[in-house]
């Protein structure tokens, strides 16, 4: 599935570069919707930068879907918690 398709079943999608977080992933546009739902789509377009991708919308288009991930609320260690 590209970006394009993916925006037409979901709707628009918030994107930013995936190696602003994480050097190695560099190549990866992290997309999310709007609405209250903990996933985020993952993107890239091999050999291409995720900061070029999003400057060009023709090319963030057609970026192909890689990863779902589901941030499951509660999932996450309790600070302290044994």
């Amino acid at each position: 599935m590209t970006h394009a398709e993916a925006v037409k079943l979901i709707g628009n999608l918030e994107c930013n570069d995936g190696g602003e977080a994480v050097d190695w992933r560099v190549e990866i546009v992290e997309c999310s919707n709007a609405k209250p739902v903990n996933y985020t789509l993952d993107f890239t377009n091999e050999g291409n930068k995720a900061k070029h991708m999003l400057k060009e919308p023709a090319e963030l288009a057609q970026t192909k879907l890689v990863a779902i991930r589901w941030d499951v609320p509660g999932s996450r260690p309790v600070p302290g918690a044994q």
